[in-house]
C-alpha cells in the first residue's frame, strides 16, 4: 500500500501498545507516536497484523490475546451501533451478515476483542487467513476463528509439548503449523486434519517413537497431546529434533521449502519438510534471541 498511510505498532514491558503513523508526507520513513493503547497487564510479548480483517493482534504476560481493529482501537467489544467494517464485509462474504445485523439490532455485543483461555503467558501468534494460532507457557496450542462472535477457541491441543512453548509458525505450502518449545523440539501439526476428545492421535509408529527423545542428557517419555471436551484438535504429523537447548524460534521459508529454527544452543538449523536436519549454522555470539527469514530467496 501507500507508505504515507502505513501504520506501525510497537509494544514492550510497559504493557502499552503504541501506534505510529507517518509524520510527514514528504518523508514517509519518519514516524510519530499517535496513540497509546492500554489493556494488557504486564509485558507485551507478541504483535502481528491480520490483513484480511485490518487489525493488529497482541499477546503477553497476562495470558490474554487482544485484537485492535484499525477503525476501533478501544479495549472493549465493538459498539453495537458501529460494527467493525472489515469483519462485517468478511462475514457478508460468508453469508452470515443477516445473523450479525440481527444481533446488533437486538443489542447483543459485537465480535470479541479479547481472548483469555490461556492460563499463562502467550508467547507466539500466527495468522492463517482469518484463523489465529497461539501458543503459551500453559503448554497448549489454540486456534481461534477471528470472524466468529464467540470468544472461545475452536481447537485446543493440551500437552502439546513437555515444556514452555516459545514460538509458532505456519507453512502455506505444507499446510502445517509448527510449534517450538523449551523441550528442545519442534512439532508439526496438520492444519487440515482434526482430532477429537478421547481419540488417540493418529501418528505413525516412527513418529510415535520420536516422542521418546533425549532431553537434558536423559531419555524422557513425552506426554501425548490431548484434546479437551467441547473442542477439536489437530493431528501431529512431524517432529524436528536435534537442538540441545530451548528452541526459541521457528520460521518457514517458502522459496526453499525449509523450516528454520533458532535455539539457545547457539545454532540456527535448516530442516526439510519431512523433518530432516539439513544444515546447522553457528553464528558468533550467544543464544539465538531473534530470527527473521527472507521470503524472496
Amino acid at each position: 500500500g501507500d507508505e504515507s498511510e502505513m501504520v506501525l505498532i510497537s509494544a514492550g514491558a510497559d504493557s502499552v501498545v503504541r501506534k505510529w503513523e507517518p509524520a510527514s508526507r514528504m518523508n514517509p520513513a519518519l514516524y510519530a507516536h499517535t496513540e497509546g493503547l492500554s489493556g494488557h497487564k504486564g509485558a507485551v510479548l507478541c504483535a502481528l497484523y491480520c490483513p484480511p480483517l485490518d487489525m493488529f493482534i497482541t499477546s503477553g504476560d497476562d495470558g490474554t490475546i487482544r485484537l485492535w481493529p484499525q477503525q476501533d482501537t478501544t479495549e472493549q467489544s465493538i459498539s453495537p451501533g458501529n460494527p467493525q467494517e472489515p469483519r462485517k464485509k468478511l462475514m457478508q462474504a460468508d453469508g452470515v451478515t443477516e445473523l450479525v445485523e440481527r444481533r446488533v439490532r437486538e443489542g447483543e455485543a459485537g465480535p470479541p476483542t479479547m481472548f483469555k483461555e490461556h492460563a499463562d503467558r502467550v508467547t507466539g501468534l500466527v495468522c492463517i487467513d482469518c484463523t489465529l494460532a497461539s501458543v503459551s507457557w500453559d503448554l497448549s496450542l489454540r486456534l481461534w476463528d477471528l470472524t466468529s462472535e464467540s470468544a472461545a477457541s475452536t481447537h485446543v491441543i493440551e500437552n502439546a509439548h513437555d515444556d514452555y512453548m516459545l514460538s509458532v509458525a505456519y507453512s502455506p505450502e505444507m499446510q502445517q503449523i509448527a510449534s517450538a518449545s523449551a523441550d528442545q523440539g519442534v512439532k508439526l501439526w496438520d492444519f487440515n486434519v482434526d482430532t477429537y476428545p478421547g481419540t488417540p492421535d493418529s501418528m505413525s509408529g516412527d513418529l510415535m517413537d520420536k516422542f521418546v527423545y533425549a532431553a537434558a542428557g536423559e531419555l524422557t517419555e513425552a506426554k501425548l497431546p490431548t484434546v479437551p471436551d467441547g473442542r477439536l484438535g489437530k493431528r501431529c504429523c512431524g517432529v524436528l529434533l536435534g537442538h540441545t537447548a530451548d528452541v526459541s524460534h521457528v520460521k518457514w521459508n517458502s522459496p526453499k521449502r525449509l523450516w528454520v529454527t533458532g535455539s539457545e544452543d547457539h545454532t540456527v538449523r535448516l530442516w526439510s519438510p519431512e523433518g530432516n536436519d539439513l544444515h546447522t549454522i553457528r553464528p558468533p555470539g550467544d543464544a539465538i534471541t531473534a530470527l527473521a527469514v527472507d521470503q524472496k530467496l
